[in-house]
């Protein structure tokens, strides 16, 4: 049970357009296991410029899991595990913006379930935490229940295929509890069939009660969002010496959104990423994205992706 190695958690930085709102955080891990692979742990370690709480950004917690696979790689996708967070972790209360640091003890556990060309997919969360804006220690839970027969590549681009499932959450707050469920679903396919066009077609809709959207911008507790995007993947492959470093492509994805709460509403945007390799096995995208939801957003920075 001896660690073995400290790796970087995940970088990220994002600056807005005028470079006055500099967003970035950097972590990373300590991580141990027995021989088996059936206990293992992690010590996790960060910074966050965008954190309130007990220590301005900064947090540090212990990440132990047991799985009844003898699977050797603690950061290998598991089929079963259950596990305990202690210490203090980045806190998101649901749909209030508000960002920081919680301190407690949370339980988890994973269930994933290949059927035939589907994978069924079970996640809970309960704990205990204490954030410094509430002054108190309240009930924290996450539930996810999910059939898939999609994937992500290294980059976190989703691969072809159907995927619905159900969410619930329940977040503690500086009045009462903050908590929503929803229904989504999403379908990524070719479009050879209707067109002759290279790339890959999305579909996603999403259903329910304050319902977490990837454009916060509904005004009411009960709403409908959809969207409609393209992917375009442009391979370059452009590496430096022995492919220690590459460009290995550019991908672009419009996206048509729409949603209902009280009245019906419409967005597009449109993204850029440069999908690179950093030391052979490190991928690192540097994105940017404008669009038009209500009023006029945009993101761009870069991100080392599944660390």
């Amino acid at each position: 049970m001896l660690p073995y190695g400290i790796v970087p958690s995940y970088l990220s930085l994002r600056p807005s357009l005028d470079l006055s709102q500099l967003s970035f955080s950097l972590g990373a891990r300590l991580i141990g296991q027995d021989i088996t692979g059936q206990h293992s742990y992690q010590v996790i370690a960060g910074y966050h410029n965008k954190l309130a709480g007990q220590l301005y950004g900064a947090f540090l917690y212990g990440h132990y899991e047991y799985s009844p696979k003898h699977i050797l790689s603690v950061i290998s996708d598991k089929d079963i595990y259950v596990g305990l967070d202690v210490g203090m972790w980045p806190y998101y209360v649901h749909l209030k913006g508000v960002k920081e640091t919680a301190l407690g003890v949370k339980g988890f556990a994973h269930v994933k379930i290949p059927i035939d060309k589907w994978v069924a997919y079970t996640d809970l969360e309960a704990g205990l935490v204490h954030l410094s804006s509430r002054g108190d220690v309240a009930l924290d839970g996450r539930l996810r229940l999910m059939l898939s027969s999609q994937s992500r590549d290294l980059w976190n681009y989703v691969s072809k295929g159907p995927r619905f499932g159900l969410s619930g959450i329940w977040t503690a707050d500086t009045g009462e509890p903050s908590w929503g469920a929803w229904l989504f679903g999403s379908y990524y396919g070719g479009l050879e069939p209707l067109l002759s066009l290279p790339g890959t077609l999305e579909l996603a809709a999403q259903t329910g009660y304050r319902q977490s959207l990837p454009i916060t911008t509904a005004k009411t507790d009960w709403s409908i969002y959809a969207q409609l995007g393209y992917r375009y993947t442009l391979d370059t492959s452009l590496r430096y010496g022995d492919g220690l470093y590459s460009l290995e492509r550019i991908s672009f994805q419009p996206r048509l959104r729409s949603w209902y709460d009280d009245s019906f509403h419409l967005g597009a945007d449109l993204s850029i990423s440069f999908d690179t390799v950093l030391s052979y096995m490190a991928p690192v995208s540097f994105g940017l994205t404008l669009g038009y939801a209500e009023g006029f957003w945009y993101s761009f920075g870069l991100d080392f992706v599944n660390f």
